[in-house]
């Protein structure tokens, strides 16, 4: 299922930056793993919006897909009928509503299984990258962290392999090719995906 929320400025910027991983939420949309959700980032804060201003958005949203749910339980930490939301960050944001415009197939029903990760040309002249069952594996069983000085790292989160480098893109590029390697030769299940 897909949601579409709304996220202040100060917690979108650090989901963007990697540094926040989770969303506190009002289990009102019966979430669940695997869901995608839209976090659209607005222009005043919730605290402002509750009293008074209105709802707008700053045009700036990031696409993520959630990896685990902790529910909230009577007379527990967390109320009844709010969860904390673990998820990914998927770096392709809005490929649903392109695969839809171009496609004119509703997502659940598109499945890249034969299809080679890269840029995809459609018809109009438009592009899109390409999400592999291998890419959804990538971001569920990896853990990103920029660390000090600037520099980022990428581990396994099996304890397969870890990479270090100065930028997130070739920390990326590293890590997906040790990724690969292990992908191919079956030590990531897929049906974990």
């Amino acid at each position: 299922m897909h949601h579409r929320k709304k996220i202040d400025k100060q917690y979108f910027e650090a989901a963007l930056a990697g540094l926040k991983g989770f969303e506190i939420r009002r289990n009102d949309c019966d979430y669940r793993i695997g869901d995608t959700i839209d976090l659209c980032e607005t222009v005043y804060t919730s605290r402002e919006m509750f009293d008074g201003k209105p709802v707008e958005f700053t045009g700036r949203d990031i696409s993520v897909v959630i990896s685990y749910i902790l529910h909230g339980e009577e007379g527990g930490a967390l109320a009844l009928g709010w969860c904390i939301l673990s998820f990914h960050v998927l770096r392709h944001t809005r490929i649903k509503e392109f695969i839809n415009l171009v496609m004119g197939t509703p997502i659940e029903e598109v499945t890249f299984e034969n299809t080679a990760p890269g840029k995809f040309e459609a018809p109009n002249g438009d592009s899109m990258t390409v999400i592999t069952k291998m890419d959804v594996a990538f971001s569920e069983f990896t853990t990103t962290k920029r660390l000090c000085r600037g520099r980022w790292s990428i581990c396994c989160d099996k304890g397969n392999w870890s990479v270090e480098a100065p930028t997130e893109d070739e920390a990326l590029n590293e890590a997906r090719n040790y990724f690969r390697q292990y992908w191919e030769d079956g030590e990531y299940n897929e049906t974990a995906c």
